[in-house]
């Protein structure tokens, strides 16, 4: 888990020395994973992003850091229900482009980090259960993500937003699915920390 504290960090002291002019954007969102064969979880994140001194006719390059954490059953009418947790932590970067004539922007980018999982189910005992007794499983691995989103602008300082994508992990403990892949839905707002929403009617 420390691993999981110490990646936010790492980045934003990188970027440090660009905070001083840069546009920076917090996220407060919904998301809707697909955690493949171990069923879909929903939950709340967040998230941070700023401008990298690249931008062409209103695209935008970004960087971003986000993390969530997401709660899903399987079985849940049934004696062997299992619960699930997924506590990922995201880097990467994305393309954002704002249209000059309406209060729309589209995104796309590409990240990667780590995920944390927490699984209970019945006890195991080989290749039997006892569903009177709970045991808890942990796995950290890797994760990549590739969303794409689009974005309207409220006013200058806040912006309502809604990203799909598609996700892989993998993970190394026994009774969690070893691959997990599928879709994520990201859903909310996005707040102007520093600068203003570019594009909107020239204000």
């Amino acid at each position: 888990m420390k691993i999981l504290s110490i990646i936010p960090a790492i980045i934003i002291i990188t970027f440090l020395p660009a905070f001083g002019y840069a546009l920076i954007f917090a996220d407060t969102y919904y998301t809707n994973t697909c955690a493949g064969k171990e069923g879909y979880v929903q939950g709340l994140g967040i998230g941070v992003s700023c401008d990298i001194p690249f931008k062409l006719s209103g695209l935008q390059a970004m960087w971003y850091c986000s993390s969530s954490i997401s709660y899903g059953q399987k079985y849940a009418d049934k004696p062997w229900n299992t619960s699930i947790f997924l506590f990922p932590v995201t880097g990467g970067m994305y393309l954002d482009y704002t249209f000059a004539t309406c209060p729309i922007k589209m995104n796309a980018g590409i990240g990667g980090g780590a995920v944390y999982i927490r699984k209970y189910t019945p006890k195991h005992y080989g290749p039997y259960m006892d569903v009177s007794q709970t045991e808890v499983h942990d796995s950290l691995g890797p994760r990549i993500e590739a969303i794409i989103g689009l974005g309207y602008i409220i006013t200058q300082k806040i912006s309502f937003f809604i990203r799909a994508g598609y996700q892989f992990a993998w993970c190394d403990e026994e009774y969690i699915e070893k691959n997990i892949h599928g879709s994520l839905i990201y859903c909310g707002l996005q707040w102007t920390l520093q600068g203003i929403n570019k594009g909107l009617f020239d204000e």
